[in-house]
């Protein structure tokens, strides 16, 4: 007998009675995964640390692979995924909370533990966030709440230490017999981790103009751990479309011949229009990049390549900025 297709409160209701009462068809979305350990994370960057530090010993499922958290839209049938997993991670600082927080609530698994690994780092090391920008949120309703301190905290490397530090004891303390084995894993990550500073380090070594305007505001732990220096965003968040004000602004900072900017980053999950207009306004004089904020991705690729992911894909940004970097 096929299921009813009601939306709402029916769909949420399958959602939690998974799998006894169910549509016969679901599946269990951890079919097939064999780890003694199940862990959720909501952003690809989470799920490489977690396989880098988890090896063998744990499956992982991501919510945001083909749209990042700032898109994401949550998927009541993703609640599914924390009725049999051991842990949830998410990067909180409002990056993700808007979804995370309702998704694990509703999937009513009261035993599993919710880390918010945002909360995990030193306050010291947090980045504020400059609030001073000009959008129009128009007709598409993106609704980005921005906190007081940058959520990109796994694109700095001494924050993206922490956070494999804090996922090594988080795994440890759901399987403490294993617990030696992910603070192996995280050690041996974590010099890999300090070897990819040297090699940024080096590549940008000798470049006379560091100063880059970012695409949106989610490049300044990156900036800082190699020594670039963000001049302005154009948009705060993807979708927040920014004025024409704001625009001319970013434009007017560009021409400004005593602190002059290098480049524009661009990002390749979201269109490039307003970064584009802008350096057409420019005559091209500030070249576009595209660089990865590692927010979306393939989570077979992912498993495949562990830590690898991380570490190819920040490699690579950094050789596209030292490439056009004067």
């Amino acid at each position: 007998m096929l299921c009813p297709r009601k939306i709402g409160f029916a769909l949420w209701l399958a959602v939690l009675t998974f799998p006894l009462h169910g549509c016969g068809t679901m599946n269990d979305p951890w079919e097939g995964e064999t780890a003694p350990k199940r862990v959720v994370v909501t952003i690809p960057a989470l799920a490489s640390f977690v396989y880098a530090v988890g090896g063998e010993q744990v499956a992982v499922k991501c919510l945001c692979l083909d749209h990042g958290p700032h898109e994401y839209k949550a998927d009541m049938r993703d609640a599914a995924l924390f009725r049999r997993a051991d842990l949830f991670l998410s990067v909180g600082l409002t990056l993700d909370d808007s979804f995370a927080d309702p998704l694990y609530k509703q999937a009513g698994n009261s035993k599993l533990p919710h880390v918010k690994l945002g909360k995990k780092i030193p306050v010291k090391m947090l980045l504020e966030l400059d609030h001073d920008h000009d959008h129009d949120h128009g007709d598409h309703h993106h609704h980005h709440h921005h906190g007081t301190y940058d959520p990109h905290i796994w694109l700095g490397i001494p924050e993206a230490i922490a956070l494999v530090e804090a996922i090594a004891k988080e795994l440890s303390t759901i399987d403490q017999e294993n617990a030696s084995i992910y603070e192996k894993n995280a050690k041996q990550f974590i010099n890999k981790l300090q070897e990819l500073q040297a090699t940024g380090e080096k590549l940008l070594q000798g470049k006379k103009n560091k100063r880059i305007v970012a695409f949106h505001e989610s490049f300044a732990y990156f900036a800082r751990s190699f020594g670039l220096t963000v001049a302005g965003a154009i948009e705060s968040a993807p979708g927040d479309e920014p004025t024409p004000g704001h625009l001319a602004k970013v434009i007017k900072l560009c021409q400004d011949a005593n602190k002059p900017v290098a480049l524009i980053t661009v990002e390749p999950q979201y269109s490039a229009g307003s970064a584009k207009k802008v350096s057409e306004a420019l005559e091209g004089k500030v070249p576009l990049v595209q660089v990865d904020p590692l927010e979306t991705g393939s989570l077979k690729e992912i498993k495949s390549e562990g830590g690898q992911w991380y570490l190819k894909r920040m490699e690579t940004n950094l050789k596209a900025i030292a490439d056009k970097l004067p």
